[in-house]
């Protein structure tokens, strides 16, 4: 049986088809009689509170239910939620002066804020950089219309840039200009490369498409890429395909065996196509405001693997 290696980097997801030895179960413990099945329900509960903090999604994609906690496991109180939810509400004038957009569908708002190395096991700095930490802030998911883990984001702020795309997906941005959101379209310029782009599905292949956006791609007078750096009054266009699994393949993050088709089932694995603007830069701590709309949305297509690939394992991989 065949396994694939699957390490998580800044840029997304970078396939390494490398064949690894079949691995033989572990001989059932006389002493756990726990049905594997459940034990495996268990496993992937656990493992999803772990990377979102406690955050438990309603997958009818109705209102997020918050309960994040601090790295010991103790949550926060509804005093520090409070605090850290006006933190990144966009400021009031903000808000006003895009009050118009915002009524139309698909629309939103929200601050952005660079990634700090502040949470440790068990403890999170406020020393240094990280006395203006806020939690949960660096990543954002369109898909899910909320802030997002560092696995399923579909955009993040690091070292001064933006990130397109997170666990099995193809990211790519390009920077449209000081365009008015109003203008831009599937259609028009720099948007039309974006829209029309047909995401490889079959592993290998789809290895290359992500890997040449991590390198860039110049089309039509763009430059499209999965990083790129941040700008205020800078109109950008964004596309991610958060790859569906089959349910013949099972995938393994860490050491939690999702099994074929959770990650189908916890997270909006769809194909869209969003423009935003960065319409704020903070000069203290360079936290930034975003107004956004989406374009288009489409179930995403799923990855295509050899036929002796049972196994794809995710790993976490130094930016």
């Amino acid at each position: 049986m065949k396994q694939l290696m699957i390490f998580v980097a800044a840029f997304g997801v970078l396939f390494l088809a490398q064949s690894v030895p079949a691995q033989s179960s572990l001989p059932p413990d006389p002493n756990n009689r726990e049905p594997e099945y459940v034990r495996r329900m268990r496993e992937n509960r656990e493992y999803w509170d772990r990377i979102n903090r406690g955050m438990i999604a309603n997958r009818d994609r109705q209102p997020r239910i918050v309960l994040r906690k601090y790295p010991d496991g103790k949550p926060y109180s509804k005093k520090e939620l409070e605090q850290i939810e006006a933190l990144k509400k966009p400021s009031e004038a903000d808000l006003a002066k895009f009050a118009d957009f915002l009524t139309q569908p698909k629309t939103g708002m929200f601050r952005l804020f660079p990634f700090l190395p502040c949470v440790e096991k068990n403890m999170i700095r406020v020393d240094g950089e990280c006395a203006d930490y806020v939690a949960d802030s660096w990543a954002y998911s369109f898909r899910e219309k909320d802030y997002a883990n560092p696995t399923t984001f579909d955009l993040k702020y690091k070292d001064g840039s933006l990130v397109a795309g997170g666990l099995l997906s193809l990211g790519i941005l390009t920077a449209l200009g000081d365009v008015s959101m109003e203008k831009v379209s599937l259609t028009g310029d720099g948007m039309k490369f974006l829209s029309e782009l047909k995401p490889e599905t079959e592993q290998k292949e789809s290895e290359k498409q992500i890997d040449s956006f991590v390198k860039g791609v110049e089309a039509d007078g763009y430059q499209y890429s999965s990083n790129f750096k941040i700008e205020e009054n800078i109109t950008y266009g964004l596309r991610v395909v958060a790859y569906r699994m089959p349910k013949n393949v099972r995938l393994i993050l860490g050491d939690t065996d999702l099994g074929s088709f959770p990650i189908n089932k916890l997270d909006e694995r769809d194909d869209i196509i969003i423009a935003f603007r960065v319409i704020r830069k903070d000069e203290k701590d360079g936290n930034v405001t975003i107004v956004w709309k989406e374009l288009s949305r489409a179930e995403a297509p799923k990855l295509v693997f050899p036929k002796d690939v049972k196994r794809v394992f995710i790993k976490e991989k130094a930016d």
